[in-house]
């Protein structure tokens, strides 16, 4: 880990400002509007180590996953990460990914992350239709996804962190080769180690987004902000995630997670989500990793079955 160094107290008002940002910014709204699915790519999970815990690392430091949930912990990663995982569900689902983390100079993180998802007649009629919107709800049966994220993070004294990640989307129905939509999503995120062995991070989830369709239809993606905890006691590591909407504070999700090292190159990990449980173990020998999450979801194929990632430090 690099070493933190104090850079001035100007940074604290910055980060306060960014909190401000997080918590406040307005929702932009476009034409014809539908809650889009194309993002579920991401609640299938592209991190076995994040799964395990129930993706409740939005606080942890040096997270080369960060891009994908919060960029502000993807400071502090050595060197340059590789990462892949692939998943196939049934006979119907495929989602691979492939990312790369880069430490660009002293206190900034460079990253980015390719996902590609295939879905194969499987009927998705949950989208929240309104007139225009019903033609992409009905014929989503097949489709592929591609998507593209990057992110920026770094360090503004030893006490905080700020990142932010945009990820962009192709996306294209099997039932009509013309219907094709493009995308993008924002997602700014901050941490802070507020005592040695207490931390905490927050992030907006879609803070900015819009899909576009060449049908004319509009769609964005469902705005989610996080805001997390972790505390380490001796070596066990317990973080804790609010997951919420901007209207609705007091109904939000809470996601608890643990880490325990067995050994030096051993860990086990157990999260639980308010409707289900998961588990996983990460083993780590010399500059490889290998993490293993097996997901307690029962009858959701996206919060069910396994994942493994790996990964490799150049």
């Amino acid at each position: 880990m690099r070493n933190r160094r104090w850079v001035g107290r100007p940074s604290w008002g910055l980060a306060l400002v960014l909190v401000g940002v997080l918590l406040g910014m307005p929702i932009r709204s476009f034409g014809k509007v539908a809650q889009g699915r194309q993002l579920e790519i991401f609640k299938m999970g592209v991190a076995a180590a994040s799964l395990a815990v129930a993706e409740t690392d939005t606080a942890t430091l040096s997270n080369p996953h960060g891009g994908v949930y919060n960029p502000a912990t993807a400071v502090a990663c050595q060197g340059t990460q590789i990462h892949s995982l692939h998943t196939h569900l049934s006979d119907d689902i495929d989602l691979f990914s492939l990312g790369i983390v880069q430490a660009i100079a002293e206190h900034w993180t460079l990253g980015g992350a390719w996902t590609q998802y295939q879905v194969s007649e499987i009927p998705i009629t949950a989208v929240d239709t309104a007139t225009a919107t019903q033609d992409i709800a009905t014929n989503r049966t097949s489709y592929s996804t591609h998507a593209f994220t990057g992110f920026l993070a770094t360090q503004l004294d030893p006490y905080w962190e700020i990142g932010v990640s945009v990820t962009g989307l192709m996306s294209r129905l099997a039932s009509d080769s013309k219907s094709t939509g493009y995308g993008f999503s924002v997602a700014p995120g901050i941490r802070t180690q507020i005592l040695p062995t207490v931390a905490l991070g927050a992030y907006v989830e879609n803070a900015v987004s819009t899909m576009a369709w060449q049908s004319g239809t509009t769609e964005t993606f469902s705005r989610t902000i996080h805001v997390a905890g972790e505390s380490t006691f001796d070596a066990l590591i317990t973080s804790v995630d609010y997951a919420f909407s901007p209207s609705k504070v007091g109904n939000g999700d809470v996601k608890v997670g643990i880490r325990y090292p067995l050994f030096s190159f051993l860990t086990v990990a157990a999260g639980a989500y308010p409707s289900h449980l998961n588990c996983g173990l990460g083993f780590r020998l010399g500059t490889i990793a290998i993490d293993y999450a097996y997901l307690g979801g029962g009858q959701d194929v996206l919060d069910s079955g396994s994942r493994i990632t790996f990964g490799v430090r150049l």
